[in-house]
């Protein structure tokens, strides 16, 4: 990771989920979470973060590139279901089957990029805590799963997203993709 510069870009690598789905996440969800409490993902926003990098120069990015066309794993399935929080802070859409192959190919992108291996827990973000409590949130939380969503999909690409900051909240944008 390199410094905040004008050059250097934010980036990360994420699996995207597919409009529809993320179209019927906010369709579920969005009405149901306190926004003048939380911070709510955006529906184009929705995604699963593999690795988050931080500041990268263009050249920097370029090497990322190459070393994302040596992932090796496969196109798999990945079904979203229920909801969770990180200690009140984040509340999510976890990952049932799929999360080990997600799993395996976080570690196998520590190796390639040479990066050092965090815990990793797969879920999609779906709003920020602004000033609930923690028991709020859980409660919050058994509310949203009474809609036992679950949804499946098939991953057949990563993608390397830049993360630009606005005074509204991140825009993302696809830098790069590598098909599995």
């Amino acid at each position: 990771m390199q410094e905040k510069t004008f050059m250097n870009k934010r980036v990360f690598v994420a699996v995207n989920i597919p409009q529809e789905i993320r179209k019927e996440i906010v369709g579920i969800f969005s009405s149901k979470l306190p926004k003048d409490k939380m911070k709510v993902v955006e529906e184009e926003n929705l995604h699963i973060t593999l690795k988050f990098l931080g500041y990268f120069s263009p050249e920097a990015i370029e090497k990322l590139k190459e070393n994302l066309l040596k992932t090796t794993q496969k196109k798999f399935s990945v079904e979203l279901r229920g909801i969770g929080h990180f200690n009140g802070r984040v509340l999510w859409v976890g990952v049932g089957k799929g999360s080990s192959e997600l799993e395996k190919l976080s570690r196998e992108l520590d190796e390639l990029l040479e990066l050092k291996n965090d815990s990793f827990h797969s879920h999609v973000t779906l709003a920020r805590n602004k000033s609930l409590g923690r028991k709020q949130v859980s409660e919050l939380a058994e509310e949203l799963n009474r809609a036992s969503f679950i949804k499946e999909f098939k991953v057949k690409s990563i993608d390397l997203m830049e993360s630009k900051l606005t005074p509204k909240g991140p825009v993302y944008g696809k830098l790069f993709e590598k098909k599995l």
